[in-house]
């Protein structure tokens, strides 16, 4: 396998979602919160869309960095020596592969920072600079310190929700909704599932090379537990949401968007409940913690499509 192939395999592209859907997502509960806002993103729409651009390539990069910089660490570590087969590819699976992930993780934040110098400046919020940095330190520090002590999943609830959605929304419209805030929770929450299903398919590896992941300190029952617990609250939120957004409209309208709901909320139900199928399977199967993986990023695509018919909905009021 070609090294470029390799950086791109490494870069995890098919979890790219838990960056992208969060940003889009905030660009939704920026329209619906603007009626509240001081700025609308129907007044400078060249404007915002550009700023939900370079905020998408802003929070790849820091993924991607996050991605390599772990990968990094884990090399030099020892920690990839006792990867199963069913883990993604890394880098260091070829020679001087520890030095590539670090100069991939580097390149990803130069161009994460190159973008988001050029949001700060159109959109004249500096105190993004100081989120930023912040971000940049978290994403390189994760793989040293935090990771070490359990802190993975509240970081990933953290930065890739709540700062993410409300910093976005706050850059476009200069103000904080109530729809951002739940939708900040509900990213947050998937992309703390997505990485608790890593460290239950790493555990064993994880715990040989020192690193006290959440599932390696208490283990993988009461991680399947709180991955359930975590489901439920982002459906039951999102239902909860979509009833009060109806009820506002119109019959007919109403019954079309129910419909199409229906659609979207079962296939998030089935999605999710065939996710915690090959959880509690891959114990004799690690292969299925793959299956698992996908699935909660595919859960990210589907609350995005939830927050497209809220936004329609919203719209139609």
């Amino acid at each position: 396998m070609s090294k470029a192939k390799l950086i791109l395999q490494g870069s995890r592209p098919l979890t790219w979602a838990l960056s992208v859907c969060p940003i889009i997502i905030a660009s939704l509960c920026a329209g619906m919160d603007s009626f509240f806002a001081p700025l609308s993103i129907y007044s400078r729409s060249s404007r915002w869309i550009l700023l939900i651009f370079l905020s998408i390539i802003v929070a790849l990069s820091l993924q991607i960095c996050a991605n390599f910089f772990n990968d990094y660490f884990d090399g030099i570590r020892g920690v990839d020596a006792n990867r199963s087969d069913t883990s993604p590819v890394r880098l260091n699976s070829v020679d001087s592969g520890a030095l590539v992930a670090l100069k991939a993780s580097l390149g990803a934040l130069c161009i994460g920072v190159v973008a988001g110098v050029a949001a700060v400046n159109i959109s004249r919020q500096y105190w993004l600079i100081v989120v930023g940095i912040i971000c940049s330190i978290v994403a390189l520090a994760y793989s040293t310190w935090f990771s070490a002590l359990g802190l993975g999943e509240l970081l990933a609830f953290i930065f890739f929700g709540p700062v993410v959605v409300w910093s976005v929304e706050y850059m476009i419209i200069r103000h904080l909704g109530p729809w951002a805030i739940l939708s900040g929770i509900q990213c947050g929450l998937i992309a703390a599932a997505v990485l608790l299903i890593n460290n239950m398919r790493d555990q064993y590896s994880d715990a040989s090379g020192g690193k006290i992941t959440i599932v390696v300190r208490w283990g993988r029952d009461i991680a399947r537990r709180l991955l359930i617990i975590t489901l439920t609250i982002i459906w039951g939120m999102s239902l909860c949401q979509i009833i009060g957004a109806i009820m506002g409209v119109n019959g007919q309208t109403a019954a079309w968007i129910m419909v199409i709901y229906t659609v979207i909320f079962g296939c998030a139900i089935a999605l999710s409940a065939w996710i915690i199928i090959n959880i509690f399977r891959a114990d004799n199967r690690p292969a299925l913690y793959k299956n698992a993986f996908m699935g909660v990023n595919g859960l990210m695509i589907l609350l995005m499509l939830h927050y497209i018919v809220v936004f329609v909905v919203a719209n139609a009021l």
